[in-house]
């Protein structure tokens, strides 16, 4: 299985801040994309109890 991370998105313009559990390589992906489009995104090892999955993340996995 692998492993999963927290992914956070804070999108500009004190915009939502969105926290989400996903695997490592499509937070990488997510992160890469919508960098591009002024969203901050971060990446780390602290998976919160209740962090929600990322919606649809099986778009984003190859």
């Amino acid at each position: 299985m692998a492993k999963k991370v927290h992914l956070q998105l804070r999108f500009p313009l004190g915009g939502a801040v969105l926290d989400y559990r996903a695997e490592r390589s499509v937070a990488h992906r997510v992160a890469a994309e919508l960098s591009r489009h002024g969203v901050d995104v971060s990446i780390d090892d602290n998976l919160r109890t209740g962090l929600a999955d990322l919606p649809h993340e099986e778009l984003w996995a190859v």
